[in-house]
């Protein structure tokens, strides 16, 4: 990716959904490691992002699952265009949770379905996101298993 080519986003609402935005962004206060592949036949992109330690309390498949529970929808005003997301928790266990995220463009043309599950691990946690312009199916899934088995 070229470096400033990036859409800007202007507006994150509803209020409640900054959470999980920030609980989902890569930059998180520069300490966040992340590795990632690309499936060019599907445009389909796996990645893993190493975040630093939240301390006991507040672990990253817990900060993960709380922020999605507080944000069923959450809404993107880009310099471009307006993304919806659908939020739902997909798994809850524990060390472990699952979100799924589907985004439609203002239209209602669905552009991105992702999942992300946030794994604890002893020193710190991962969170592994899969992104597709098609549906989330059994080999992306599969590829979220692998990548959490891994962490």
């Amino acid at each position: 990716m070229i470096d400033g080519a990036e859409s800007e986003i202007r507006d994150i609402h509803p209020a409640a959904c900054r959470n999980l935005f920030e609980t989902l962004d890569r930059s998180y206060g520069g300490r966040a490691g992340s590795l990632g592949f690309r499936h060019a036949k599907t445009g389909a992109y796996l990645l893993v992002i190493k975040r630093p330690d939240l301390g006991a309390s507040r672990r990253p498949s817990e900060r993960l699952r709380d922020a999605a529970m507080s944000c069923p929808r959450l809404v993107m005003a880009y310099d471009s265009t307006t993304l919806v997301y659908d939020v739902t928790v997909d798994d809850a266990r524990p060390g472990r949770a699952g979100i799924r995220l589907r985004g439609v463009e203002q239209g209602g043309e669905p552009v991105i379905d992702m999942l992300v599950v946030g794994k604890d691990t002893a020193t710190s946690g991962r969170l592994i996101r899969v992104m597709t312009p098609a549906r989330i199916g059994k080999v992306e899934r599969r590829a979220v298993d692998v990548a959490v088995a891994r962490s």
